[in-house]
């Protein structure tokens, strides 16, 4: 026969565990609900954006920075993004060419994407040109104003 100490122990053991799968199911109805998401979601992306527009205002200037945001081949490379080069002198800021994967790079980097002056494409090639979407709807995200101004040659 179990001593009155060790059902004390269980019972404990077991108002313990009862507390813990409430608890847990507690968390899980509050954060299961839109508006704690929604809150949560807004908090990430504003300190996300924070932090990047921090880094962006190191850029420029009286500087002449000239950024390699992209340098794989056109036939890829898993670790690197395709042809991309940011430019910031003084104020202004141009990408010359935006190829896959350079979005992630030129974002990651804190390049100011929303006071981006325009996109300079050497060519039409799809390793020079297939990010401009993600570009342009990344500055626009971002706060940028108006139209994006693309420049290159004829075709």
């Amino acid at each position: 026969m179990p001593s009155q100490m060790t059902k004390w122990l269980k019972r404990i053991a077991l108002a313990a565990i009862a507390l813990v799968l409430l608890g847990v199911g507690l968390v899980a109805l509050v954060f299961n609900h839109s508006g704690v998401q929604d809150r949560l979601a807004k908090n990430a992306i504003k300190r996300g954006l924070a932090a990047q527009m921090e880094r962006s205002a190191s850029y420029g200037g009286d500087n002449l920075d000239l950024v390699l945001c992209g340098t794989a081949s056109p036939m890829g490379d898993a670790g690197r993004a395709q042809q991309c080069m940011g430019v910031l002198a003084g104020d202004k800021f141009f990408i010359v060419d935006s190829g896959a994967r350079s979005t992630a790079v030129v974002t990651s980097l804190g390049l100011p994407v929303e006071r981006l002056d325009g996109v300079l494409l050497t060519h039409f090639h799809s390793d020079h040109i297939s990010s401009l979407g993600e570009l342009h709807l990344a500055g626009w995200v971002r706060g940028r104003q108006g139209k994006l101004p693309l420049y290159g040659g004829p075709g």
